[in-house]
């Protein structure tokens, strides 16, 4: 696939689409140099909607006031953020704007001086003294290696949220609590698209000792119904807390565990300081990387991958390995 990319923009060296695809290609087989320069030219980017400046960012912004925007999705925002207190090390302030959905969450971050969100007034042009992308981040800062990469970001929930998701989690039944997705919210024509066989995750989870939690966002009629037919046991129906973020936040700190595909809450878990459990289709989301067990952007999260010869089954295998192994001796719940 390399090659072709290579070919097709000795041929046509502006033809963005390829770049796009070698630097998602490059990222995830560690080529972070290269993989970040091409990203350069996603299509997010296109025409620079937003003026940033592409320069290397100096070693030393002392005095200097950063304006950082955001760009593509919610958890393309959490996944990025860690790279902005490097920003603060260097001597900068920083506005950072984001979704509105996440200014509130953002806004208690120690190391953003202000938030503000995309929707309100633009700031007055001259106050910042540059404007750049989150996801240019990891280029203008020079991360070429992995040893490089930042911790994940760390986001607390508000306290009344989190004793409230507590009580939520304490009606559905006792420890310990597993969330469960199987689809990413939003599918495309044509893109890579993250689902997962619901009837996979049901066999490796049959018998568990816990919980289930579904926190699928938009499931179809009768989908969580089925899986837990599937399963053998209640799955509680918590898919209306995606509707507030800082709810998923609370509640996903309270999980044990999180058996689901690359979205905004298994982002929202990491930056809770837990680990996951994610399904990653092939082709890999770059994040993920394209072999392996376990990510460098994720340290302790496992990985199991679809493969192009075995599709899911070597996936669902570990998966009911690793759970077995990991709630031995809890003692069986009725799952409330």
């Amino acid at each position: 696939a390399e090659d072709c990319f290579n070919q097709a923009l000795k041929r046509a060296p502006d033809y963005r689409p390829a770049c796009a695809n070698r630097a998602l290609l490059r990222l995830g087989r560690g080529g972070f140099g290269p993989g970040w320069r091409d990203y350069l030219l996603r299509p997010s980017m296109e025409g620079n909607p937003d003026n940033v400046s592409r320069e290397p960012i100096a070693a030393d912004l002392g005095g200097r006031h950063l304006l950082v925007l955001n760009d593509q999705g919610l958890g393309d925002e959490v996944f990025f953020l860690r790279f902005v207190p490097e920003l603060v090390r260097r001597g900068a302030t920083i506005t950072y704007r984001t979704d509105p959905r996440l200014a509130a969450m953002f806004d208690r971050l120690p190391f953003l001086d202000r938030v503000i969100s995309q929707t309100d007034t633009p700031e007055p042009s001259g106050q910042a003294d540059a404007r750049v992308s989150v996801g240019d981040l990891p280029f203008l800062l020079g991360m070429d290696q992995a040893a490089q990469i930042p911790p994940p970001l760390v986001l607390e929930p508000l306290a009344g949220t989190d004793a409230r998701m507590a009580e939520r989690l304490d009606a559905a039944g006792p420890p310990p609590y597993v969330g469960l997705t199987w689809r990413s919210g939003i599918q495309q024509l044509n893109r890579r698209s993250k689902i997962v066989p619901v009837d996979g995750i049901a066999e490796a989870l049959r018998g568990m000792p816990a919980t289930l939690i579904a926190l699928q966002r938009g499931p179809e009629n009768g989908e969580i119904a089925s899986l837990a037919s599937r399963v053998g046991r209640e799955v509680h129906d918590f898919s209306a807390i995606n509707d507030d973020l800082e709810d998923m936040l609370a509640l996903v700190g309270r999980l044990d565990d999180y058996v689901g595909v690359s979205n905004t809450n298994i982002h929202l878990m990491i930056a809770r300081e837990r680990t996951c459990r994610v399904l990653v289709p092939n082709p890999a989301e770059y994040r993920w990387m394209t072999e392996g067990d376990f990510s460098p952007w994720f340290p302790g999260s496992r990985v199991y991958r679809e493969t192009p010869d075995d599709g899911w089954r070597l996936a669902f295998e570990a998966l009911r390995v690793d759970v077995a192994a990991a709630h031995a001796g809890t003692p069986p719940n009725d799952g409330g």
